[in-house]
């Protein structure tokens, strides 16, 4: 068990490493852990205001996320290394999630007010 973890959202698993992460928006953080809840990280501390949605993709190594009030996607290295916005000021963003190819490197996300999917491409 993770001790005083209040809220955890976005809960996504890395399962050959053996590790979940998850968005904590209450406190503005990205955090993970082993599956067992050993070895908890925060990941992720500044300039986020409420991340709500995470996925992964652990063949290139990346973790993505969106902060319905900054209105962006971003992604970083599994350990929270080489951060960058992807997206920035997108309207009410809801949900990300990879496209089941990954060998193509799709990212889709949808937008709560179009209800449309778009496709982000990273090498």
């Amino acid at each position: 068990m993770i001790k005083d973890l209040d809220a955890a959202i976005g809960l996504c698993v890395d399962y050959n490493a053996g590790n979940m992460y998850w968005a904590n928006p209450k406190d503005s953080l990205i955090e993970m852990a082993h599956l067992n809840g050993s070895s908890h990280f925060v990941l992720v501390t500044s300039d986020l205001d409420k991340p709500i949605s995470l996925d992964l993709d652990p063949s290139t190594g990346l973790l993505f996320w969106s902060d319905i009030v900054k209105g962006r996607i971003e992604r970083a290295g599994l350990d929270g290394s080489n951060r960058i916005v992807i997206i920035n000021e997108v309207l009410h963003v809801a949900d990300i999630a990879l496209d089941v190819d990954v060998s193509l490197q799709k990212l889709n996300f949808v937008s709560e007010r179009h209800f449309y999917n778009n496709l982000i491409f990273w090498h």
